[in-house]
């Protein structure tokens, strides 16, 4: 049996976020087939959210997964990451 390792990004659950979600969430009600360009921006261009929206899905260019002789590794490039990131989550099931 192998482990499986992730590494998951959260936002922070505030009121910005909030506004954000009902934003997105009346758009997609609505059938439109764009939203506003900040709202696109803030959920990464993905559109199919959960409730909460919290998790940013896309981590491609914030983590790099590697391997030497020894050990796997994941780097979380702190730099890159979106501003409304609150947490990182690493999880192994």
């Amino acid at each position: 049996m192998s482990l499986s390792y992730n590494v998951i990004f959260l936002r922070e659950n505030d009121d910005y976020h909030k506004k954000m979600v009902s934003v997105l969430k009346a758009c997609i009600d609505a059938g439109l087939n764009s939203v506003p360009e900040e709202v696109a921006d803030y959920f990464d261009k993905n559109y199919s959210i959960t409730d909460e929206a919290l998790e940013i899905e896309n981590t491609d260019g914030y983590v790099t997964e590697g391997q030497d002789d020894s050990q796997c590794y994941y780097d979380v490039n702190i730099n890159n990451l979106p501003e409304n990131v609150s947490v990182i989550r690493f999880t192994i099931s």
